[in-house]
């Protein structure tokens, strides 16, 4: 998890906890569906190159 780490553990919070800011900011950007492929594909060992760039 070193290279996705960041992206992974801010995506399962936002999932995880979404009220305030998450709601506000994150979600209308990103979509709660695009977090939780980020943190599916971590999981299944896959580097999360597409969802950085």
């Amino acid at each position: 998890m070193a290279r996705n780490g960041l992206l992974v553990e801010i995506a399962n919070a936002s999932i995880e906890d979404p009220s305030g800011r998450i709601c506000d900011v994150i979600f209308p950007i990103v979509g709660k569906d695009k977090l939780a492929a980020i943190v599916k594909e971590s999981h299944a060992g896959r580097l999360i190159g597409a969802y950085i760039r």
